[in-house]
């Protein structure tokens, strides 16, 4: 039996791998039409994932309220500033 190796290239998924697909001659032209398909999907579920409506700012707005150790690193990041400054004599 021969088989045909296609290697898709993921780029566009931004996931940094590539995928090999093995193809037999007995593969249906229904199982592969089916796997296009569902890579079809995954595109078109990456693309909306990444072009949502909604803006980065409003997903994040909030999540740390009230988290006391985000409030900390605040406050280092603070502390650290101010000890970088010159001194004002």
């Amino acid at each position: 039996m021969h088989q045909t190796v296609i290697i898709v290239d993921d780029s566009f998924y931004r996931c940094g791998y590539s995928r090999e697909v093995h193809v037999s001659q007995a593969s249906s032209i229904e199982q592969r039409l089916a796997h296009v398909e569902q890579d079809l999907n995954d595109l078109n579920a990456e693309f909306n994932r990444l072009n949502s409506n909604q803006n980065w700012i409003d997903r994040i707005v909030g999540s740390f309220k009230d988290d006391l150790e985000f409030k900390e690193i605040l406050r280092l990041g603070r502390e650290i500033r101010q000890a970088d400054r010159p001194d004002q004599e």
